[in-house]
């Protein structure tokens, strides 16, 4: 994907730290706001109130923030609802 400035799209994998969130220009960080801001939205579609809820516990007990981010964030398939 290509972004109206002809720059590529950000990935969220780009955005795996603060400088690379902030490190560059002003149309770089805001698409580093819209590409995050869109992904919290699907994963809060995903994992509602008690994904949030499980994170935060998680994260209390010291586990990987991606990793339970990931897990608590996969779609859930129609036998697991």
């Amino acid at each position: 994907f290509q972004h109206l400035d002809g720059q590529p799209a950000l990935t969220l994998g780009q955005l795996s730290t603060v400088r690379d969130f902030f490190g560059s220009d002003f149309h770089h960080t805001m698409q580093a706001y819209m590409l995050s801001a869109t992904e919290v939205s699907r994963w809060l579609a995903v994992a509602g109130r008690p994904g949030v809820r499980a994170l935060v516990a998680a994260l209390n007990n010291g586990q990987d923030f991606g990793e339970t981010y990931r897990q608590l964030g996969r779609r859930k398939t129609r036998a697991s609802r």
